[in-house]
């Protein structure tokens, strides 16, 4: 597998603090990491720096070979989303990704009604972005990084505030994705969200990324519970197809 971002020796301090040191990481095609931290920001500092945000004060970056902030910007199949993301609160879901996919005028509107589709939001709603709930607008910002196709998506803080009634739904947004190859990083304050959708999890500690923390057995266990989400899915569409057919 190649290497899709290469973390080289990168240190950073904030407010006189070593938040970063010496980190070094390999992220390959279609990995799904998590970082979550003990409360200083790191991990938040990491994706910052990931963004072209933030500048390191030393060590570099790379995507695909590509040092970032020297010889390019992040480069544009890289979808970003954050918590809290600007979105309009008097427009509705749909006309907040347009007026987004507006910027850089490369978005179909097909695009951006199956992106709210497979996060399953309703394009055609009236319903104002200032009345969404919290999970709404985590899918409204998965959404917005999906939407161009991107291969790699970064979600920084976005998971910071699931509950227990949404996380199997968020799980299996993501998984969807997973299946696409796409790589995924994302940071959440809560371990066992990380180790319920990702293949490898991270704590960044004393400036240091410690080791991974998800075993193997548990990433079989997520194989093993893909495999019965996608037997009910089938199962859901095939009855979905039966009652059509019998109405007819």
């Amino acid at each position: 597998m190649s290497n899709e971002i290469q973390i080289d020796k990168i240190s950073k301090r904030v407010d006189g603090k070593n938040i970063l040191q010496n980190v070094n990481m390999n992220i390959e095609k279609g990995d799904t990491i998590g970082f979550f931290d003990m409360g200083d920001g790191a991990k938040s500092v990491l994706f910052q720096i990931l963004c072209g945000e933030l500048t390191p004060d030393s060590g570099k970056v790379y995507f695909r070979g590509e040092q970032l902030g020297k010889f390019s910007e992040t480069p544009t199949d890289v979808g970003i989303a954050i918590h809290p993301m600007g979105f309009i609160k008097e427009f509705n879901g749909y006309k907040n990704l347009k007026y987004i996919a507006g910027i850089n005028g490369n978005v179909e509107d097909r695009e951006i009604y199956e992106a709210m589709k497979t996060v399953g939001l309703k394009p055609e709603s009236r319903t104002k972005v200032g009345e969404f709930s919290t999970r709404m607008l985590q899918k409204l910002s998965i959404a917005q990084a999906i939407m161009e196709r991107q291969d790699i998506i970064i979600f920084d803080e976005l998971f910071s505030k699931e509950n227990n009634k949404n996380h199997r739904e968020l799980c299996k947004i993501l998984r969807l994705l997973k299946k696409q190859n796409i790589t995924i990083l994302l940071t959440s304050d809560k371990k066992e969200f990380i180790e319920k959708i990702c293949d490898k999890g991270y704590m960044i500690q004393d400036g240091g990324i410690k080791e991974n923390f998800i075993k193997q057995e548990m990433v079989e266990e997520k194989l093993i519970e893909d495999k019965i989400i996608n037997e009910e899915k089938r199962e859901e569409v095939k009855q979905s197809c039966n009652l059509k057919f019998n109405s007819l």
